[in-house]
């Protein structure tokens, strides 16, 4: 396997149940038919019902969390960008037509407001350096990682910082998230064409960043 491989393998998420162990119900993700319950639950969530809009966070915080935390470089953002998906959510969701997976459909909700929060800071940014307010500084060294999986996964992140927000967005939802192009491209809402070639562009830069570390 190589070294940029093995590195996207090594921030794949753990599988994660997605409801309750003493959730009789099956979660929402396992059907893209929605039963008569569900699109009650729809129906609910859409009018801003919070039972409604409890269940969808319990249901899928953990992994729109986690995809927001790849998708930003500043972490420290996550948790406000987390908040917006789902303060949003009842007014999202009333596009949804049951086409794919609820998480999926969440998804492409976190890509836009993570697409706009990046938008917002780089322009306060832009706009404090011009200003001389702040400083722009090389990141630091991170230190020697205790495994080798550790190393790889430190060093992917590091490379796709490098990447733009399109292209890291296909690196991630493809190869991390493990979604097919034909998912990502209905969470990006862009053609499946176009994600296999970000992704094939992404990837290269990737390989040539870590073979440039290696070297």
């Amino acid at each position: 396997m190589q070294s940029s491989d093995a590195a996207v393998v090594a921030l794949r998420p753990p599988l994660l149940r997605l409801v309750s162990p003493n959730d009789s119900r099956a979660t929402l993700d396992q059907h893209n038919v929605l039963s008569e319950a569900d699109q009650w639950w729809l129906d609910a969530l859409r009018r801003g019902d919070s039972a409604a809009l409890t269940r969808l966070y319990r249901e899928h915080h953990e992994p729109v969390r986690a995809l927001i935390r790849r998708l930003l470089s500043q972490s420290s953002d996550v948790e406000d960008v987390l908040h917006e998906v789902f303060v949003a959510a009842p007014a999202a969701f009333r596009g949804y037509r049951g086409e794919g997976s609820v998480r999926s459909y969440l998804f492409s909700v976190a890509v836009h407001y993570v697409r706009r929060h990046v938008r917002t800071a780089t322009r306060r940014r832009r706009w404090l350096e011009r200003l001389h307010l702040v400083r722009v500084h090389e990141p630091p060294v991170e230190p020697d990682s205790h495994s080798e999986r550790r190393q790889l996964a430190d060093r992917l992140r590091a490379a796709l910082d490098t990447l733009s927000f399109d292209h890291r967005a296909a690196v991630v939802l493809c190869e991390i998230e493990e979604l097919s192009s034909v998912e990502a491209a209905a969470v990006l809402g862009v053609p499946e064409a176009t994600v296999r070639t970000r992704l094939h562009y992404a990837k290269k830069k990737l390989r040539a960043c870590l073979e440039e570390e290696t070297s």
